[in-house]
C-alpha cells in the first residue's frame, strides 16, 4: 500500500489517502462485449484508496466525464425487466422460492 502524492482525502482535504487496490487497465463498460468491441472499449487506471485519518474510501482520479459520457452513450446496456418482458421469470421465481425456503 502506498500514499498518493498530491492527492488529499475528499472529506478532510489534508490527509493523504493510501491506495489498497488497483487495476492498471480497467474496462469501463460493465457488460459482455465481442472481440471487435473489446479493442475499442475505453479503459482507465482504477485505484481505490482509504484515508488513514477518517476511513473514507474513495476512487483516486475518477475517469474523465467525457470518457464516461462515451461509455453511457455507446456501450451502456440495461437488463430487461422481468416484470415487463417476462424474460427470466422462471429463474426469478426459483430463486425467490429458494430464498424464502432457507
Amino acid at each position: 500500500m502506498e500514499n498518493i502524492e498530491g492527492t488529499k482525502c475528499a472529506l478532510w482535504q489534508e490527509a493523504k489517502p493510501i491506495v489498497f487496490f488497483q487495476i492498471p487497465r480497467y474496462p469501463l463498460p460493465q457488460h459482455a462485449v465481442d472481440s471487435a468491441q473489446l479493442r475499442n472499449i475505453p479503459k482507465t487506471r482504477l485505484e481505490v484508496a482509504f484515508c488513514n485519518k477518517c476511513g473514507h474510501i474513495m476512487l483516486v482520479n475518477p475517469p474523465d466525464p467525457h470518457v464516461m459520457e462515451t461509455v453511457y452513450t455507446q456501450f451502456f446496456v440495461t437488463c430487461p425487466s422481468v416484470g415487463t418482458t417476462g424474460i427470466g421469470s422462471l429463474r426469478t421465481k426459483r430463486f425467490l422460492n429458494f430464498v424464502s425456503d432457507h
